[in-house]
């Protein structure tokens, strides 16, 4: 992961999101002591098919890159569209979702008898260690993926000194310390296509190109929104699959995925009615605003009751995965498209008699939604970013303004 020296008051940054169902493109302005602001957000879905594919996905997403970067520069130099200043783009972030990491979470505890002071270079050691030990073990875990991947995050995200959280630990001097880490990796031929689209089209250099994975950047912008609140469970429902992770004391502790999102509604809809994934979009949308016949309606309310029973499966193994007895925090922070929010807000609300039904009676479920970041970023006249490239931005700043 680069690590980026900011000289400048000012500066032009490409924003990437990549999800798998859509793939968004956006040029954000950072600007010292103001708000990120938004100048043009173009976002794209992908293909969708009858079944989810691997590798279909994937040329998918190099296509939906390639033309994203094209429409979005097609101008050449970007302008800020209200007062028409010309802007350069100096560094890029891109966000991955599922699948197209690997992520682990380590707590790591240190303790010596004689004070030692804690420096970069101290917990860059401690971090690229792990890093060869992650290494090792998806090499033992799939020798297929030998040499195939690279690590984009291998970020120590929490310290705690002697028992104490403290958000910025170099300097000081202690005789314990608790550090939990994050390690993620790309496949190197994803990581190199993404590289060469964007150069392609910006000119900048690799070492200005930034990496990370989507539950990261949620974590951290959740966890520095709510301050005290430091236990809670994100669910990322996306197209093709939900992320869940858990926070415990401020730190990602575990994360799981259900092999099931939004797109899973739409396919179910499109054999039930025989139409187009077009069509099958717009009822659940007509369904949504109660804007269908009574058949067709309750047909439509028949094949979300069967989605819930199996996604409902895959829910209670996950959250097993977390928390064996499910003893998870009540607190549940959600991204999810308008259309299915709602949808999965009833899902996981649903009185059920499994290991779920007690965590079930006390959540409290937050739509991290537009509504909820609105005061952390700006947009130009015309332009619509969504919670996903909304929450890359405001996690960028942070970055950006240390």
């Amino acid at each position: 992961m680069p690590f980026f020296s900011f000289k400048e008051k000012e500066e032009l940054s490409l924003l990437i999101d990549v999800g798998n169902g859509t793939l968004t493109v956006a040029l954000t302005l950072f600007s010292k002591n103001k708000q990120p602001k938004f100048l043009n957000s173009i976002k794209m879905p992908f293909v969708i098919g009858e079944k989810p594919d691997a590798d279909r996905l994937l040329e998918n997403m190099y296509s939906l890159l390639d033309s994203g970067l094209s429409k979005l520069l097609k101008d050449g130099t970007p302008k800020d569209p209200s007062d028409g200043k010309v802007y350069r783009i100096s560094r890029a972030m891109v966000a991955y979702s599922s699948p197209w990491f690997i992520l682990k979470t380590k707590h790591l505890s240190l303790s010596q008898d004689v004070p030692f002071f804690i420096t970069k270079s101290f917990l860059d050691d401690i971090a690229s260690k792990e890093e060869k030990i992650f290494k090792e073990e998806l090499n033992k875990n799939d020798p297929e993926m030998k040499g195939s991947f690279e690590v984009i995050e291998k970020s120590i995200v929490h310290t705690k000194i002697n028992g104490y959280n403290l958000d910025y630990s170099i300097g000081k001097k202690t005789k314990t310390l608790d550090a939990f880490l994050c390690l993620s990796v790309v496949t190197k031929s994803i990581i190199e296509k993404t590289m060469d689209t964007i150069m392609k089209y910006t000119h900048i250099g690799r070492d200005k190109v930034l990496m990370h994975t989507f539950p990261l950047v949620s974590f951290s912008v959740i966890r520095d929104i709510l301050g005290n609140d430091s236990d809670f469970v994100i669910f990322d429902v996306t197209s093709e699959v939900t992320d869940v992770t858990l926070v415990q004391n401020s730190v990602v502790t575990q994360t799981a995925s259900i092999p099931s999102g939004r797109n899973f509604i739409i396919r179910a809809i499109v054999r039930e009615f025989n139409v187009s994934f077009e069509i099958a979009e717009s009822m659940l949308s007509m369904s949504k605003n109660a804007k269908m016949d009574e058949k067709t309606g309750d047909k439509m309310q028949e094949i979300i009751a069967n989605t819930e029973k199996e996604w409902n499966i895959y829910l209670e193994n996950a959250l097993s995965e977390l928390s064996s007895d499910i003893s998870l925090p009540a607190n549940v922070y959600m991204t999810a498209d308008e259309d299915i929010a709602d949808i999965y807000f009833s899902f996981l609300k649903m009185p059920k008699m499994d290991r779920t039904e007690v965590w079930r009676k006390n959540i409290k479920i937050v739509h991290v939604n537009g509504d909820f970041l609105k005061n952390l970023y700006e947009v130009a006249p015309t332009v619509k970013v969504d919670e996903f490239i909304a929450l890359s931005a405001v996690f960028f700043e942070k970055i950006w303004n240390k």
